[in-house]
């Protein structure tokens, strides 16, 4: 995913990759930049959701029964595999024409089928005989896929004052967190998976003056980011 705010709180953006003006001086590649939603004199907002149940998400080919990794009976049931997608905003005055707040959501929960583990590869017949048991039933316990999670849930908030018709404050909150169960298949287990998450609360102020033909302009920006890798 990658997000770093709910996508339904872009206003707009703008894309530059040369010509760049002195505050992007030290890009070196592409700059993207975006505008956030502001409430404005109505309330307004919206809610959505998305669902794709278990039965619209296949299983993995060889985890179909008599395939590979399900070749003898009893068969092991489907995993209960779905995607959620879900969130809403809400935006509107706290004192009109002088103060406005907007507030956004979004979440995705996601649980789907992770790369084929394959632990003892290959000919079994070529080990002895008590090698070949433990193998095989190592092949029983480990093999194929297995469920895999990703969970992400974005958070925005803002407030616009208006405080003269040259003077503009706004004050905003981003807060993002995301986790998902890494497997990475191969000769490697779930037991030796990893949970993976990437936190950011991010927190800003900034003031606009606007002069006949120019702007100044004051930021104040707090980040707190806590990512990578944890035994699972």
């Amino acid at each position: 995913s990658g997000n770093p705010f709910p996508a339904s709180a872009v206003d707009q953006f703008n894309v530059q990759t040369q010509n760049f003006a002195a505050e992007y001086g030290d890009a070196a590649s592409a700059v993207i930049s975006t505008v956030t939603k502001t409430g404005g004199n109505e309330f307004h907002g919206e809610i959505f959701g998305e669902w794709q149940p278990k039965g619209f998400i296949s299983e993995n080919y060889y985890d179909r029964p008599g395939k590979l990794n399900h070749n003898t009976r009893p068969y092991k049931s489907k995993p209960d595999f779905n995607t959620k997608y879900y969130g809403g905003d809400i935006g509107g005055p706290i004192i009109k024409d002088k103060l406005t707040f907007f507030l956004d959501f979004e979440g995705t929960d996601k649980t789907f089928g992770s790369n084929d583990i394959i632990v003892y590869p290959g000919d079994l017949s070529l080990l002895p005989p008590a090698a070949q048991t433990y193998a095989q039933s190592a092949r029983s316990q480990y093999n194929g896929s297995f469920p895999q999670t990703f969970n992400e849930k974005l958070y925005f908030g803002k407030l616009t004052y208006f405080a003269t018709p040259d003077d503009t404050i706004n004050a905003s909150a981003f807060i993002r967190h995301e986790s998902n169960l890494g497997i990475s298949g191969g000769v490697t287990t779930t037991d030796a998976s990893t949970l993976n998450r990437n936190n950011e609360d991010r927190y800003e102020a900034w003031w606009n003056h606007r002069g006949s033909n120019w702007l100044n302009e004051l930021c104040i920006a707090r980040d707190v980011a806590a990512n990578g890798a944890i035994p699972n």
